[in-house]
């Protein structure tokens, strides 16, 4: 069996093998163009395109808080919602917001929301670009982490410059701050999510892209990483991380992004131990003319406990999503997750990793042109310290956008 030290060294030379390999595929000279994504808007006013949305939703959840306790009950649920754009030419805005709404008859219910907008210059050697967005969401506390629901604010600040030379590489450069704030009474196992959770996280980035064909290209990326607790500054670190990436634009036979990393993770105090790595997360699909489609999301890095004395988690997700078209208007789709949340990288503690696992489907009859009713089943079955499993099936509603903004609830045939 490997040790430690030696599964790092063999992890950074795989990297670096994979690095050298890429590289040399990217002399190839080629360019992907940026997409409209207003041309298919719903509702257009001059500049101004724009395409409204709802999802509604009523059903049956069994543990719809994910308790080892659960507390069966029903649920109904809205989310309206807009996406637009302004400009068509080298000036591209675009805006969106959602506002979901949540009801149960034994639970207390919530109201989520969020809004945001970008700015980006597209069709010149300099394109500088800007994007913000804002998320007020009780969604379960970090990612896959086990917790009861609990209303947190986020805002992700995204801006950076990309330069093409020439037509054989691009220059890359970003600054992302994402600032996250829990309520003053999330509390989750006794912890004080507030206290042991708030934070601000910095990531400064660099990279150069390569087109490979008219379809791919590759990005090598370095950036260097900050993270500082408002109310727990002992769980302050420092952090680095390279990569490499690679996007398959449509229409390509398997379209998507994928990136491959390594991560390196310091401690400001003694506290906790460095982290190093390998991190990642991959969109791929494969879309059949018959309409069927075949897709899988892999997501590989550290995020922090809400436990202090665990520090940091490394989670690692797949998901497998498959849909089938039977007709002009109906489909099926069917979906399959799992997920480890390894705390011991942290704490050489044993005993502490959870697993995470589900499997569903949903099917849909196409009323008319964007708009869709059905319905779906999902199973979910976590098995670590604080075990739990649960149960969701409802009869829904999709009406207007291709591109539905989820804030908690599971949206059909947009996972």
């Amino acid at each position: 069996m490997l040790t430690l030290a030696e599964a790092r060294s063999r992890s950074a030379r795989s990297l670096v093998s994979l690095l050298l390999a890429l590289g040399v595929a990217a002399a190839v000279d080629a360019q992907i163009p940026e997409p409209d994504l207003s041309a298919n808007a719903r509702v257009h006013l001059g500049p101004v395109a724009m395409t409204p949305g709802i999802v509604c939703s009523a059903g049956y959840d069994t543990n719809p808080y994910g308790d080892p306790v659960p507390v069966e009950t029903y649920e109904f649920y809205a989310t309206p919602q807009v996406e637009g754009w302004i400009g068509r030419a080298a000036n591209r805005a675009s805006f969106w917001g959602a506002v979901e709404l949540i009801a149960f008859t034994d639970l207390v219910g919530a109201r989520n929301w969020q809004a945001g907008g970008e700015y980006r210059r597209v069709g010149s050697r300099i394109r500088p670009f800007v994007r913000y967005n804002a998320k007020h969401t009780n969604a379960n506390p970090t990612g896959y982490e086990v917790g009861r629901k609990s209303m947190r604010i986020e805002g992700d600040f995204f801006g950076g410059v990309l330069v093409t030379p020439g037509a054989r590489f691009t220059l890359g450069g970003s600054f992302r701050s994402t600032v996250t704030r829990w309520d003053a009474d999330a509390i989750y196992q006794g912890s004080d999510l507030r206290q042991s959770l708030n934070r601000r996280s910095n990531a400064v980035r660099g990279s150069v892209g390569f087109p490979v064909t008219p379809l791919t290209s590759l990005e090598f990326g370095a950036e260097a990483t900050t993270d500082r607790f408002v109310y727990s500054p002992e769980r302050d670190g420092n952090g680095a991380r390279v990569d490499v990436g690679i996007a398959l634009a449509s229409p390509a036979v398997i379209r998507g992004s994928a990136v491959l990393g390594y991560r390196h993770f310091h401690s400001l105090t003694s506290s906790a131990g460095d982290f190093d790595g390998f991190v990642g997360h991959a969109t791929l699909g494969y879309a059949r003319g018959s309409g069927g489609y075949l897709g899988g999301v892999f997501v590989r890095d550290m995020d922090f406990s809400y436990d202090e004395s665990l520090s940091y988690y490394v989670s690692t997700s797949f998901e497998v999503t498959a849909m089938q078209t039977l007709s002009t208007r109906w489909r099926l789709q069917g979906f399959a997750t799992v997920a480890w949340l390894d705390y011991r990288a942290s704490t050489n503690a044993q005993g502490n990793d959870q697993r995470a696992a589900g499997v569903g489907g949903a099917v849909g009859y196409n009323l008319r042109p964007r708009t869709v009713i059905g319905a779906s089943i999902d199973w979910t079955n976590v098995v670590g310290s604080r075990a739990w499993n649960g149960l969701r099936t409802v009869a829904f509603l999709t009406y207007g956008s291709d591109n539905f903004q989820r804030l908690d609830r599971p949206v059909p045939f947009s996972r």
